[in-house]
């Protein structure tokens, strides 16, 4: 979509402009998902003779799209980044996306699930927000998984704060993202 929308800032954008969505708003919260636990230590088990575990580190690393229950929410949801889409300037490629949240019931942390919330014009947003209503496309949210989840299965307390990094590439549409525990 980044692509898109700079081509057409390069090409066709007239003066007073409206792009639509304006804006991208991305928001993370820490997650308790023994569904998506499974889903990733699946590729670590061997079935009818065959070891999967060769392609666990790839299955940790990619990002899985996940319906999240807001029973699983550890935390608060955070806004980690933003987009403005509107106006003369290109839109950057390379995108840093970072929070805190604080765990707001103890519990094992598998990793974040994220979704976004897009200004469409004015006041008037659309958003795949699991604490919300369904929107009418049954859209599903994304869960990042914990790096080495096997080996960092994460207790954490209530009161706790836990930090997520996401580096993602749009053009190549690739992500890396880290979390850690937040030092006061």
């Amino acid at each position: 979509m980044i692509s898109i929308i700079n081509d057409a800032k390069k090409r066709f954008l007239h003066e007073n402009a409206i792009i639509i969505p304006a804006e991208l708003e991305f928001i993370a919260a820490p997650i308790e998902s023994p569904r998506c636990h499974n889903r990733v230590n699946f590729w670590k088990k061997t079935m009818y003779g065959l070891d999967l575990s060769t392609v666990s580190a790839h299955a940790a690393s990619r990002i899985y799209h996940h319906r999240v229950l807001p029973k699983e929410l550890l935390g608060k949801p955070i806004k980690i980044g933003n987009i403005k889409l509107d106006g003369a300037d290109l839109i950057k490629t390379q995108l840093s996306l970072n929070g805190t949240s604080i765990i707001q019931r103890s519990g094992t942390l598998h990793g974040f699930a994220a979704w976004f919330r897009a200004r469409l014009y004015d006041k008037i947003y659309l958003s795949n927000d699991p604490l919300k209503k369904r929107t009418p496309f049954n859209w599903t949210q994304v869960f990042f998984p914990l790096p080495n989840s096997d080996k960092r299965l994460q207790k954490v307390t209530k009161g706790q704060k836990i930090s997520i990094s996401v580096r993602w590439d749009m053009v190549s549409n690739k992500a890396s993202w880290n979390y850690f525990e937040k030092l006061v």
